[in-house]
């Protein structure tokens, strides 16, 4: 069995995106919310024959592929600033403000989008990958006089809600799809709610379907990556008895 050590949840220095997410959020606090879609996996995925690499494909091949999901869900390989190892995080694309980043260009030329982080519900630390929900991940945040912006707390927020933009920012950041060491699985949609776990609400969409996190196990294990957490480790307790003493003959 494989198991993973806790995800970094330290947010990325963002100094060159940091005020176009604001602008972003607060766009879309005015803006309502269309119904979202019925939830379906986007790309089948045979699970006793999972691959252990990803497809190569063109800027224009992906943009269309993208431009088809519905929620366009992907894990990829990243390292935040200030790390030295890399990772698999779960990203959502944000077709509308890739479309406004000048450093994206246009995504059927670079394969360079705009993603949103999310992040493991904070009362699911016990859970394994499969098992937890999946927010998108928020902070609080202050502006220093020099314009830096610094990371508080982590902020929850319900799936589908903007918090105020003067007082929370998202985890954001630019990646190339097209880079064969950094897409992972996806596209892919969430679980469709009807099969949350009991006890969860059935409005929310925070669940990645479990053949999703085997094919991410397999690409993780193939390429050198912390593989998701897919199973509980069961702790074993240290005996208080006290050896016996048996002579030797």
């Amino acid at each position: 069995m494989w198991f993973s050590e806790p995800l970094d949840t330290s947010p990325p220095k963002l100094s060159a995106l940091e005020q176009r997410t604001i602008e972003r959020a607060t766009e879309l606090q005015h803006t309502a919310s269309s119904p979202l879609p019925p939830e379906t996996c986007d790309i089948p995925i045979v699970a006793a024959d999972l691959p252990t690499e990803v497809n190569a494909a063109s800027p224009l091949s992906l943009a269309n592929t993208i431009q088809h999901s519905q929620v366009r869900l992907f894990f990829v390989r990243y390292t935040p600033d200030g790390k030295l190892r890399s990772r698999w995080y779960l990203v959502t694309i944000d077709l509308q403000q890739t479309a406004a980043e000048v450093s994206c260009g246009a995504p059927h030329e670079p394969g360079w989008y705009y993603v949103h982080f999310l992040a493991r519900h904070l009362a699911d630390s016990d859970e394994t990958d499969p098992q937890a929900r999946w927010w998108p991940k928020w902070h609080e945040y202050r502006t220093d006089q020099d314009g830096t912006i610094d990371y508080g707390t982590r902020y929850l927020v319900v799936p589908n809600r903007i918090p105020a933009a003067d007082r929370y920012i998202a985890w954001a950041d630019i990646v190339n799809f097209c880079d064969q060491n950094t897409r992972l699985p996806g596209p892919f949609n969430f679980q469709d709610p009807s099969l949350n776990p009991p006890g969860r609400s059935p409005s929310y969409r925070q669940y990645i379907p479990t053949v999703i996190w085997a094919q991410l196990a397999e690409l993780c294990i193939a390429n050198g990556i912390l593989p998701p957490r897919l199973t509980t480790m069961t702790a074993t307790k240290r005996s208080n008895r006290k050896r016996q003493h048996i002579p030797t003959a």
